[in-house]
């Protein structure tokens, strides 16, 4: 059986088109950081009329 990771990569939960324009300049930085850090227990809440997630 091979090794498989079950755990999704930041980069799977987190859009990185979702990042401010502000640090454009460390957007290849993010993307190698966001795909080698693995979210084991996350825990997410949405507002009831889903304009906020937590």
């Amino acid at each position: 059986m091979p090794n498989q990771n079950i755990h999704p990569t930041l980069s799977q939960l987190i859009s990185l088109d979702d990042i401010p324009n502000e640090i454009e300049g460390i957007h290849d930085a993010l993307v190698s950081v966001f795909d080698n850090i693995y979210v084991k227990d996350l825990i997410a809440s949405k507002s009831y009329d889903g304009s906020s997630v937590v």
